[in-house]
């Protein structure tokens, strides 16, 4: 960020122990590294669950990410920072997604996508589940089977 950081208002409440509503935006000012969700899950054991379309809501969200800091790169009393340092662009948020495990949940009516390594992604059918059904984990397991 340019010029003199006491003359901003930010830095002044800052200083004095005040944080400002939307504070955690200027997390990389104030911490050499910042973590993503993806750092503290490991790669064995977490089942991410995809809903739906992850990478159009992504992309949405970086429009509007990018929108919002066109607007307001312009208020010197409250500097942007470049909305990649705060944020995972789409590319880099399914590049995290990858490694993991994950069950993907299309729409209603939506033809599921052809996986290319079938055992790192599942596909759920039904289970029939009723108060007699004593075992449905064991029709679960059967459908996931790679």
């Amino acid at each position: 960020m340019e010029g003199d950081p006491s003359r901003s208002r930010i830095y002044k409440d800052v200083s004095a122990n005040l944080f400002p509503a939307g504070i955690e935006y200027y997390l990389p000012l104030f911490f050499d590294e910042t973590a993503t969700l993806f750092d503290y899950l490991s790669h064995d054991n977490v089942l991410i669950t995809l809903h739906r379309d992850v990478l159009g809501a992504a992309e949405g969200f970086w429009r509007d990410v990018i929108s919002r800091h066109d607007m307001a790169r312009g208020d010197l009393d409250r500097p942007v920072l470049p909305p990649s340092e705060l944020f995972l662009r789409p590319d880099e948020l399914m590049q995290r997604i990858k490694p993991h495990p994950r069950l993907e949940l299309p729409a209603d009516g939506e033809p599921e996508a052809e996986a290319a390594s079938p055992c790192r992604r599942w596909r759920w059918s039904a289970v029939p589940t009723t108060r007699c059904t004593v075992w449905p984990i064991i029709w679960l397991a059967a459908s996931t089977a790679c």
